[in-house]
């Protein structure tokens, strides 16, 4: 495996122009995610006031999350590849993909089996609303693995992951029969 600073010679680019890459590519995905927000409340309070704040809160942050997480996929690849030679990186962040996605077959586990009043099936369901993120980034950086160990334990974590998301889902969907 070559050395990140042959790789970062041949390309032409210094850390210090990938980093601020990789950050300007988050902070536009950071101000798309306010700019849906802001639209969505420009619409909303033009046709009626929500009827509980809560819930408008609760879903501005969904939409906030959701927007966000769709435009971070990109500085996220660039920094993926950007850390390709960087074989330190890929065993930490593939061990660490393999223990939240163990946490996340966890909360699948407590939120189906759990009791519905308990606090925690509540910190479950929270737990599981991150699950489509992780199994995004999980693919993601298996795509841009440099070896086949690493994206060998990426792609478990993303079965793991989505198992434990699957079977929550299934839960749920049953329940509002």
């Amino acid at each position: 495996m070559q050395s990140s600073t042959s790789t970062i010679s041949r390309s032409g680019m210094g850390v210090g122009a990938k980093a601020a890459l990789v950050v300007g590519g988050y902070a536009f995905a950071f101000a798309v995610g306010l700019a849906a927000v802001a639209l969505e409340v420009r619409r909303t309070n033009a046709l009626t006031p929500p009827p509980s704040d809560g819930m408008a809160a609760f879903s501005e942050s969904l939409l906030f999350m959701a927007a966000f997480g769709a435009v971070a996929l990109f500085p996220t690849a660039g920094a993926l590849y950007f850390l390709r030679p960087v074989a330190r990186f890929w065993w930490f962040a593939s061990g660490l993909a393999l223990v939240i996605a163990a946490s996340g077959l966890g909360a699948g586990g407590v939120f189906v089996f759990g009791n519905p009043s308990d606090g925690w099936t509540a910190l479950a369901f929270i737990r599981l609303m991150m699950a489509p993120f992780f199994v995004a980034g999980f693919a993601l950086s298996a795509a841009f693995a440099p070896e086949g160990r690493w994206r060998r334990r990426l792609w478990v974590a993303v079965g793991i992951e989505g198992l434990g998301f699957a079977c929550a889902l299934a839960k749920w969907l049953l329940s509002i029969r």
